[in-house]
């Protein structure tokens, strides 16, 4: 069963209270008062012990404009917790505290004045050991440890 968004709800019961009067509803503008849909397109970029996160942002900001960004991870799609946040001028977030060989996922929601809004869908990424940031020792050199 898909879930209508606020404003798609809102739209059919007015079209429906509507339906036979004659009259027609003319202003889609959307109203007022609502939290902001979900940020879309999250994707993730791995890296030596961290994660890049970036979003667009929501379709539907409702009341006014976002505030922050508050990021959700988990080691689970089904089993994430609040993480961080983010300012409302990006939509790009960098998880330094991530364990190389470890899937984390992540979801991100926007804030307005009225609250949380939905959450994006999950994206993830495996932080991964970069070997290109590892010292090299010339040839014929011994090093003791």
């Amino acid at each position: 069963m898909k879930t209508l968004r606020p404003v798609t709800a809102l739209l059919i019961t007015l079209s429906l209270l509507c339906f036979g009067c004659g009259d027609t509803i003319s202003d889609t503008t959307p109203p007022s008062g609502f939290v902001p849909s979900a940020p879309l397109s999250p994707s993730c970029t791995a890296g030596d012990g961290q994660i890049s996160i970036s979003w667009v942002k929501p379709s539907f900001t409702g009341a006014g404009s976002i505030s922050q960004y508050n990021i959700y991870r988990g080691t689970t799609s089904d089993n994430m917790a609040f993480y961080a946040y983010s300012t409302s001028a990006t939509t790009e977030y960098t998880d330094r505290g991530a364990t190389n060989g470890t899937t984390f996922y992540y979801v991100i929601t926007a804030v307005n004045s009225m609250g949380e809004g939905a959450r994006s869908i999950p994206a993830s990424a495996t932080a991964v050991f970069d070997a290109t940031t590892m010292i090299s020792v010339p040839a014929g050199t011994f090093v003791m440890g």
